[in-house]
């Protein structure tokens, strides 16, 4: 995915940038706090030295999106599902009807939490969060006419 997209604030190696969000873009929180309507607002990765105010390209792997998301969506349900099913084999016989269903929920958002306590431990340090944060690939002097990001 290539973006353009202006730098809002610098800070270190990262820069705060605004871009327009696409047509197909949903809802998920992970590029929010745009100003207005339709405009975006992410930290990305800021090793080319764009300034406060350049228009740029962004840059993040499709393939890697698809991993984070696997990583923080189906593994975890695929986790909870595993748990609940195999609670429910191991006291199906052994408790009250009801009990072995209440335990079995209550193991599986446990086995959710750990999931994601042990993803955050696994990718807490600079290299994997690098790899799943988008990048700033090009500083453009001026704006590229194609795009409809305007000067304020």
């Amino acid at each position: 995915m290539n973006k353009m997209a202006r730098v809002l604030a610098v800070d270190n190696m990262t820069a705060t940038v605004s871009f327009e969000k696409h047509a197909s873009c949903g809802d998920c929180c992970a590029c929010s706090g745009g100003e207005e309507k339709g405009k975006s607002k992410i930290v990305v990765f800021n090793e080319v030295g764009a300034k406060v105010g350049d228009f740029v390209e962004i840059e993040l792997n499709d393939a890697n999106v698809l991993g984070a998301a696997f990583k923080l969506y189906i593994i975890p349900l695929i986790v909870m599902v595993l748990t609940i099913g195999a609670i429910q084999i191991l006291l199906k016989n052994q408790l009250p009807a009801g009990n072995a269903e209440i335990i079995s929920a209550i193991g599986g958002f446990a086995a959710v939490v750990l999931v994601y306590i042990f993803i955050r431990l696994k990718y807490n340090n600079v290299d994997q969060k690098r790899r799943y944060m988008a990048a700033i690939t090009k500083v453009f002097e001026e704006l590229p006419v194609c795009n409809s990001l305007k000067r304020k």
